[in-house]
């Protein structure tokens, strides 16, 4: 019987490395949530694993996303994309850019989810669809605050 080591080819160590350093990369931005919460002056937690072991559902949840990004992040050349759409635009750095290309892209997909649908330009649809699926990390409130209505 064949191990599991023998059955994966290279290419799948490769996704098995850049996807634990692209995890190490989301979990900073756990860490800065965690970071910011225990320095609240409304929050209970003392500590970043406190912050954590009450928040592990939402942040697993939110893994599903950042697996899409990183799934399309190591395998779709963003150049072929830009090309097929006709639009002249050419980067040099694609999913084999590295571990520390992996990293940023970690921390870049969990910071997107956080903040990048509060802005203007996504559409309302959108945003509405994403929040009602995509828990955000607890914000810095007083208690009893309604998240609606800060």
């Amino acid at each position: 019987m064949k191990t599991l080591a023998v059955l994966l080819t290279p290419e799948h160590w490769g996704d098995v490395g850049y996807w634990l350093v692209f995890f190490a990369g989301t979990c900073m931005w756990l860490l800065v949530c965690a970071g910011a919460a225990i320095r609240s002056k409304h929050n209970p937690l003392k500590t970043r694993w406190a912050y954590v072991t009450m928040n592990w559902d939402i942040f697993l949840i939110r893994q599903i996303p950042d697996l899409v990004i990183y799934t399309l992040w190591r395998h779709v050349n963003l150049n072929d994309v830009l090309t097929a759409m006709h639009i002249p635009w050419q980067f040099g750095i694609s999913g084999s850019s590295g571990f520390v290309g992996a990293l940023c892209v970690g921390f870049s997909a969990d910071v997107l989810i956080a903040s990048g649908l509060k802005t203007k330009y996504v559409p309302d649809a959108l945003r509405q669809w994403v929040q009602e699926r995509i828990p955000e990390l607890p914000a810095d409130k007083p208690n009893g605050a309604n998240p609606q209505n800060p």
